[in-house]
């Protein structure tokens, strides 16, 4: 029993050194972002009844925060409809507009059905832009 007490001790030891350990590995320094031409938001499916999904609302939020910091007064949603008949930049622009972004500073991306294809047409669209 004294050897059982002894093996738990030592285990929770581990644990906290290892937390201790992770826990510097795993946090990453960022450097500050700075202003830029234009926020790009990748998309993802839509749901099913049209509405932006979970993953959507996400990406899109923190696109409108970066927008909202003032690092960018344009945002560019990106993606076709790859995974259903729904446009998913489409879906994510009217989500952003119903969050109080003005229409006029978005652009939308409405082919891309895979990330290479997102950065090309957006790349596409932004040499238009300036």
């Amino acid at each position: 029993m004294k050897n059982v007490f002894k093996w738990i001790f030592i285990l929770i030891i581990l644990g906290i050194l290892f937390l201790i350990a992770s826990a510097k590995f795993f946090t990453k320094e960022t450097l500050p972002l700075e202003k830029a031409d234009v926020i790009v938001v990748l998309g993802s499916p839509s749901q099913a009844n049209g509405k932006a999904s979970v993953m959507q609302r996400s990406r899109i939020d923190v696109g409108i925060s970066l927008y909202e910091k003032g690092l960018a007064n344009k945002i560019l949603f990106t993606g076709g409809a790859a995974w259903n008949d729904l446009v998913e930049a489409e879906t994510m622009k009217k989500y952003a507009i119903k969050q109080g972004i003005p229409a006029s500073n978005i652009l939308v991306e409405t082919e891309a059905s895979n990330t290479d294809e997102n950065a090309a047409y957006s790349f596409e669209i932004l040499k238009e832009e300036k």
